[in-house]
């Protein structure tokens, strides 16, 4: 390309230049779909592999599907007579059994016919101040269910039920429901337990009363709702034989163990040391000998480790937790009602009721923050939370929400038992007398 200025002609040398251009993008055009072709030449076993795994994952969750779908659930309501004096002893019976009677899926049963674990669901629910006791389990091991229940409650009722979720609203914000509740977890790891049934017993008072039902302070708040006011707790279970409780508990008490080790170590080895140089010191004097030079402290065989009370407490308590069958566990609370009758404190009282299993030094229960039907900030987010509390809960999801727990056979025994007969409330659900035995024909087995 040439310009002139006056006399002057200028030449900037741009003939070229487009030709060039189009030349350089032709080239690496060639280049990139030179490269493609290199690899999926060279590197064709790694596609077919990737290819492979991405239909297999469509056919395992296609599987598991099919599986979920096929899954039919009996809800029952099970009701015990006023003067039942089984302790959650008889419950934690009920639930060892059933967790060795349901084995989970083999390998191919899982791998490749999409099963898995089996999950029920116990629930205690408060509705207008009428109390029930509810398992939602699924159809096929329905008759296990009723078979363990008889053998430890032979005088318990069991009927199936409708379930009382359904009317809830599907969406929020709604004309006639206000809702709020959360996921419940705990406050420490799985190892350390609850405070369980064993430490509610009162062996200073009368016989009739030397037993202090744990959730009998929970029961009695669902039995003082009013009308239009319902509270749904669920504690959604399924047997873990993973055996990850028991690990994380031997690795807690082996961590203690080594601290209080050290501890023990460092106060004991100070002290023989001391009283060494002391021993020396004196001897050495009186025999106007030298004094010898260096010198090893005492016997430092001695392993015991210094615990506090405290310390043996807890783990004793860890230990006997982790000596036990586990559970994976997800546990809900839903607090429902009519927007001219909702008051939140009433869910507070209640779960007010379930925490006194709370301790300091060991575990306890607290609402899960990120599943709270609530928010101080981003007021937008309620409707679709509390949407999400109902539809976790109405479905029993335990992959929803919060983290699953692990709890063993006490733990839940502790927080879902029939009431005992010192649980007063007017409105729970008791059942009369049974005048006949449990069928003869109830099998025991899947």
């Amino acid at each position: 390309m040439n310009f002139e200025v006056g006399p002057y002609t200028i030449d900037l040398g741009l003939e070229g230049l487009g030709s060039q251009l189009g030349q350089s993008a032709a080239g690496s055009y060639l280049d990139f779909f030179e490269i493609y072709g290199f690899l999926l030449r060279s590197l064709w076993p790694l596609w077919i592999a990737i290819a492979l795994v991405l239909l297999y994952i469509v056919f395992f969750m296609y599987q598991q599907n099919k599986f979920a779908a096929s899954i039919e659930k009996d809800l029952i309501a099970i009701t015990v007579p006023p003067e039942n004096d089984k302790t959650p002893k008889a419950m934690e019976q009920v639930m060892t059994a059933l967790w060795t009677n349901e084995s989970g899926p083999n390998f191919v049963e899982k791998w490749f016919q999409g099963e898995f674990q089996l999950s029920w669901s116990f629930e205690i629910v408060g509705i207008n101040g009428f109390v029930r006791f509810l398992i939602r389990t699924p159809k096929k091991i329905r008759p296990t269910f009723d078979a363990h229940i008889y053998a430890q409650y032979p005088d318990a009722e069991i009927q199936e039920v409708e379930d009382y979720t359904l009317f809830a609203p599907k969406k929020f914000p709604d004309e006639t429901w206000k809702v709020y509740g959360a996921d419940i977890t705990f406050t420490k790891p799985d190892a350390y337990p609850i405070r369980t049934y064993a430490h509610f017993e009162n062996r200073l008072g009368e016989a009739e009363y030397n037993y202090i039902d744990p959730i009998g302070a929970f029961v009695e708040t669902l039995g003082a709702l009013g009308e239009g006011e319902q509270i749904w707790f669920q504690i959604i279970v399924a047997p873990d034989p993973s055996g990850k409780m028991r690990k994380e508990g031997l690795a807690l008490v082996d961590e203690m163990m080594k601290r209080s080790k050290a501890k023990y170590d460092d106060i004991v080895g100070r002290f023989l040391t001391g009283a060494l140089h002391t021993g020396v010191d004196t001897l050495g004097a009186m025999a106007g000998a030298p004094l010898p030079e260096g010198g090893d402290s005492a016997d430092d065989g001695d392993d015991l480790p210094m615990l506090s009370p405290g310390e043996r407490e807890v783990l004793k308590a860890v230990e006997e937790n982790i000596g036990k069958l586990a559970y994976v566990v997800k546990m809900r609370g839903v607090y429902i009602a009519k927007h001219e009758v909702f008051q939140k404190v009433n869910f507070g009282n209640a779960v007010g009721g379930l925490m006194l299993v709370n301790t300091e030094h060991l575990n306890g229960l607290k609402l899960d923050r990120k599943t709270k039907a609530k928010r101080d900030y981003a007021k937008w987010k309620i409707p679709r939370l509390q949407q999400k509390l109902v539809t976790n809960y109405r479905y029993r999801d335990m992959g929803a929400g919060s983290n699953p727990v692990r709890m063993s056979t006490d733990e839940l025994a502790t927080l879902f038992h029939f009431p005992y007969r010192t649980t007063t409330a007017p409105s729970l659900e008791r059942s009369a007398t049974r005048s006949a035995q449990p069928p003869q024909d109830l099998p025991i087995e899947r």
